[in-house]
């Protein structure tokens, strides 16, 4: 048991689980009906596109990659579910064909990045262009319902708690698998040393061929899941999710260089961030006010992490 709390730790996902502890503390005091079961419906139904999208990120920067499309995958997630309703399509069959799309997606980019070699930051900046006028191609302007039906269960939930919340869980649970999987210790040699994993025998090229999809897989579930939970559609909706996405991981422990990190790090990440933005809200500041704090807690926090990723680095003899 001792050495089980020694590791969990030394762990690079342990700071940012501290924080969140604190925070969520915090929301406590500052915070109005802060554990009713409506204010936990709401941070679940609210943020779990972007805990998707922050774990599918994590996995894609642990091999040494990026992904800046991310987020307006999202949106043409969003948009094209809205508008395969409106074709009168089964719901489910809308939903697997936006899993589809995201899939899709992520496997252009890893045949892009790992097999032509184009920069990862390059190539999904460009495509995340692209999507971005697709999105706008698709439903120019913002509006449009997903199933009702659908979406009434999916607020509703099960015995009170919403769908939002076991997708959450599901979320965590598949991040976790990953990194205890063969998979994930290839994922991490490719992101710490490309070079030395190919001559080691590790496909690099397929690894991130994978990474790009599994987060294409999770960018096409935040989609459907802020479709359903704003029961609309917004071209413009998941533009600026990426940089959050992008500190959630830095945050959480993973080295934005590759090869060191979690997927669970990164979930801590994001539910911190989330509760930042709830206490700043319930302290009742104005808009210019939130942007400021949030912004100083925000470059605190990444400056601590990236101390301690440094620390941690030396210790094991990494840098």
């Amino acid at each position: 048991m001792g050495n089980y709390l020694k590791k969990t730790v030394k762990s690079t996902s342990f700071p940012a689980f501290v924080l969140f502890a604190a925070f969520v503390v915090i929301n406590i005091f500052v915070t109005k009906n802060f554990f009713t079961l409506s204010y936990m419906k709401g941070v679940a139904i609210n943020n779990a596109p972007l805990i998707c999208l922050t774990v599918g990120m994590s996995v894609v920067i642990i091999s040494g990659g990026i992904d800046l499309s991310l987020g307006t995958m999202l949106s043409v997630v969003n948009t094209l579910c809205v508008t395969f309703t409106a074709w009168g399509i089964h719901p489910l069959l809308v939903i697997l064909m936006c899993f589809a799309v995201g899939v899709g997606i992520g496997m252009i980019n890893g045949i892009v990045v790992g097999y032509l070699r184009i920069p990862p930051l390059l190539a999904t900046f460009a495509m995340s262009t692209i999507l971005e006028g697709l999105a706008l191609i698709i439903l120019p302007k913002p509006g449009g319902n997903p199933h009702q039906g659908v979406m009434k269960w999916y607020r509703a939930g099960v015995a009170g708690i919403p769908i939002a919340t076991f997708a959450i869980l599901a979320v965590a649970l598949i991040g976790a698998f990953i990194w205890k999987s063969k998979f994930g210790i290839l994922v991490r040699a490719t992101g710490y040393n490309e070079k030395e994993a190919f001559f080691s025998g590790i496909q690099t090229s397929r690894i991130k061929l994978y990474t790009y999809m599994i987060a294409g897989f999770f960018g096409g579930l935040g989609g459907i899941l802020m479709t359903y939970g704003i029961n609309s559609a917004d071209a413009t909706i998941g533009t600026d999710m990426c940089m959050q996405c992008i500190a959630a991981c830095v945050i959480g422990g993973v080295d934005l260089a590759g090869g060191q990190g979690h997927s669970l790090g990164a979930f801590w990440g994001i539910l911190f961030l989330t509760f930042v933005s709830s206490v700043i809200v319930a302290l009742g500041l104005d808009t210019f006010s939130q942007s400021f704090w949030s912004g100083m807690v925000l470059l605190v926090s990444l400056l601590g992490s990236v101390i301690l990723m440094k620390r941690s680095k030396k210790a094991v003899g990494l840098d």
